[in-house]
């Protein structure tokens, strides 16, 4: 048996609640004598007689320890509703009226289209222009019933929080500690099981296209209706929330999970760090690395420079070990090396590849470049090269990621100084490309150096030589652009988003050893 003692803890907000002399209550197996204890291993009260029995070799402490520690979680967990969740969901219902007033702009454009149109040839074409017209309203009548539904939803969860929040607030002041111990439970149940992701909002739509007057063809005068997005309404931010300085001249790479890793751009440095008050490095390997990537274990993958041995750094542990090395070309032609690396669907690994000493600033016609989808077992499942009139999908596939729907998000290098950014299907279909004709600086081309996507699908891209973030939605389109410098950051060059949901963003510099460390809050995106 262990018993802790009442020490003087100060708990989050515990400290401030005013002490009372608590209610006592029997034992229901020993109805003679008090609750007097807690065991922490049964997680209730017990009495005094009750440790000689069932309880004997746990671990207890007294009734003010527990009270004093309940009272702490439940100060701690209204501070979460009342601070985080509350006006989390508010913004979502506030998001959602915004879009249906978006969407009800938008149709009523539409129809104005329709109407203007069908004037023209009433007589003949009023049935099939009635139709169109009944298209856009049945179809804000789904967004609309969405909406309701969803705001409905909403506002059943504000109101359950506020109830906690009110039963929260009672219970503080209550004397009766089996009830506090009750409560908190029940807040620490019901608090673990608050989802605070945001679903997408619903921005599908229908546009209406103008027929050809001119032809004889009923439905081309008519014109047809073709599917759009809307411009998402949130409005886009970034803040930034910590800045750490490291002795490293750029951060090429950064991948965060429970641990953060980075590595350079130019040098031969592979650093496992902990991101706290401070930096503090946890590991450190001179060895050339092209790109990382880790799994939901916490394995990390590392495409080596101009070698194509796929490495692997298991969680917990420091040794670098050989995973999968890219075969030989039955006939002519030199293996693939990694050269871009994304762990997909829970159980795979993107790499993009090209092939064995190629010069990557100007890469031949003739030089092979893949991306190669892996197994964990090291089996090869999918190869994308070429489309299907044998045209290259890709130049230089430089990063990778990927969305919810399993559609694949890459960073094709276009040369030294430009590039895009490509959304393909898992059968190898491009479905956009996004690739502005300048930078965000006057003369300069468009040149990504990385890429994220956000939980609604959204891409995240960093430019580091026009110090820019752009911000695409699901199909391509631009949602911003944002010029770093009114942020502090100077040369963004890698980015992931951590399981807080926050951006690490990693930088360069004009060659000193200072390159930064910069965690950031995004929101609308």
């Amino acid at each position: 048996m262990s018993f802790e003692s009442n020490q003087d803890q100060s708990d989050i907000g515990a400290q401030d609640v005013v002490r009372k002399k608590l209610a006592t209550h029997r034992c229901s197996s020993h109805p003679s004598i008090d609750l007097s204890i807690f065991c922490r291993q049964c997680n209730k009260l017990i009495c005094p007689v009750c440790i000689t029995h069932e309880h004997q070799q746990h671990i207890m402490c007294d009734v003010k320890t527990i009270h004093h520690e309940k009272l702490g979680i439940l100060a701690d967990k209204d501070h979460l509703i009342t601070n985080k969740f509350i006006p989390f969901f508010t913004e979502e219902s506030s998001k959602l009226d915004k879009i249906l007033v978006t969407h009800q702009d938008h149709c009523g454009k539409m129809k104005l289209k329709i109407e203007e149109h069908d004037r023209k040839f009433k007589e003949e074409i009023t049935k099939r222009t009635n139709a169109l017209l009944q298209t856009f309203e049945n179809y804000l009548h789904t967004t609309n019933e969405e909406v309701k539904n969803r705001k409905s939803k909403l506002e059943n969860k504000l109101s359950n929080l506020k109830k906690n929040h009110e039963i929260i607030d009672q219970i503080k002041e209550s004397d009766d500690i089996r009830k506090i111990c009750k409560t908190a439970d029940d807040m620490l149940d019901y608090v673990s099981n608050v989802n605070i992701s945001s679903a997408p909002l619903p921005l599908k739509n229908k546009e209406y296209k103008e027929g050809n007057i001119k032809t004889g063809i009923i439905s081309s005068l008519i014109g047809s209706l073709q599917p759009i997005t809307l411009p998402d309404t949130a409005q886009v931010h970034f803040k930034v929330l910590k800045t750490y300085v490291t002795d490293l001249d750029a951060i090429g790479k950064v991948i965060s999970k429970e641990k953060t890793w980075i590595k350079t751009s130019t040098g031969s440095v592979l650093r496992k760090i902990d991101l706290h008050d401070e930096l503090r490095p946890l590991w450190e390997k001179k060895i050339q690395v092209r790109d990382i990537a880790i799994n939901s274990f916490g394995d990390v993958f590392l495409a080596i420079e101009n070698n194509p041995q796929l490495k692997i750094v298991r969680n917990g542990e420091n040794e670098i070990k050989d995973f999968y090395k890219f075969p030989k070309p039955s006939f002519f032609g030199k293996r693939q090396v990694p050269v871009a690396l994304h762990w997909y669907k829970e159980n795979q690994i993107l790499a993009g590849t090209i092939a064995k000493e190629a010069n990557t600033e100007t890469l031949a016609d003739n030089v092979q470049r893949q991306l190669v989808c892996l197994s964990e077992d090291q089996q090869q499942l999918k190869v994308y090269e070429c489309d299907q009139d044998g045209k290259r999908l890709f130049n230089f596939p430089f990063r990778i990621t990927s969305d919810s729907n399993g559609d694949i998000v890459f960073l094709d290098k276009l040369s030294n100084q430009s590039g895009r950014i490509v959304s393909m299907t898992t059968e190898g279909t491009i479905k956009w490309a996004y690739n502005p004709i300048n930078g965000t600086r006057s003369g300069h081309l468009f040149d990504p150096w990385d890429i994220v996507v956000t939980s609604h699908d959204n891409v995240i891209i960093c430019e580091t030589r026009n110090n820019a973030f752009h911000v695409l939605n699901c199909d391509g389109q631009i949602m911003t652009c944002q010029q770093t410098d009114s942020l502090g950051i100077k040369y963004p060059a890698s980015m992931d988003i951590n399981k807080n949901g926050l951006l690490i963003l990693g930088c360069g510099t004009e060659y000193e050893q200072t390159a930064k460390l910069h965690t950031l809050e995004f929101k609308g995106c």
